[in-house]
């Protein structure tokens, strides 16, 4: 089967964090690529650092 390589940019906060301004949707498309066998994410990016971790 096809392999993939998932980036994700702008990763913002998790949803209901403190501080967040959003639903965090990038938190959970990257819990799906996580548990897909045949998705590796290879980058992200935010432009706040403690977002990206």
């Amino acid at each position: 089967m096809t392999q993939f390589r998932a980036g994700i940019i702008g990763c913002g906060r998790p949803w209901k964090s403190q501080d967040a301004s959003g639903f965090g949707m990038a938190h959970f498309h990257a819990r799906g690529y996580t548990v897909s066998a045949d998705t590796t994410i290879v980058a992200l990016s935010d432009i706040n650092l403690d977002n990206a971790r």
